[in-house]
């Protein structure tokens, strides 16, 4: 098994839940009240509004072919 493999089947073996996108800092800029906010609760607020574990669960489990 390569190391592209192994990663694929970590992500599979993760849950969707606990999942969430990396966050721009122009999403943080673009927030109505964003100097009003701690940069982490930004963050935080911005990750769970992108979150879509039902989405990330349904592509880890599609079917995989690795060539090489």
């Amino acid at each position: 098994m390569d190391k592209i493999e192994i990663a694929s089947k970590t992500l599979q073996d993760r849950d969707s839940v606990n999942m969430c996108p990396e966050v721009e800092e122009e999403a943080i800029e673009g927030l109505k009240f964003s100097a009003c906010l701690p940069r982490e609760m930004a963050v935080h607020l911005l990750g769970k509004r992108l979150q879509d574990p039902y989405a990330v669960r349904r592509t880890l489990r599609e079917r995989v072919r690795f060539v090489s």
